[in-house]
């Protein structure tokens, strides 16, 4: 599942599967939407393993130093809602598919 991240859905969000995925991006952003379309690939493939949770840099500039974003694409991966690691900039599905799989599969 898909979804936009707020403050208000943010800790719902986070525990809402085993693997959850915050993918911040920017409106202006090139990469951040291959990004988008790759990680909306993987989750269709997954439905009931990954949500990906959406943080659009624009509405939450005070994420980005609480998260520690220094540039867009970012992906952060939680697993049962704890952090767990990042991947930055426009990676291949194949390896995106990895770095997800590594964290479902523990």
């Amino acid at each position: 599942m898909i979804v936009t991240v707020t403050e208000e859905n943010f800790s719902q969000v986070i525990h809402s599967s085993p693997v959850v995925i915050l993918h911040f991006w920017s409106d202006f952003c090139a990469p951040c939407k291959m990004s988008s379309t790759i990680l909306e690939r993987i989750e269709k493939k997954r439905p009931n393993d990954i949500v990906i949770g959406e943080v659009n840099r624009t509405h939450h500039p005070d994420w980005l130093e609480a998260f520690s974003i220094y540039s867009t694409p970012t992906s952060i991966l939680f697993s049962n809602g704890k952090y767990k690691s990042r991947m930055s900039g426009a990676n291949p599905e194949s390896i995106v598919e990895s770095w997800i799989e590594t964290h479902l599969n523990h």
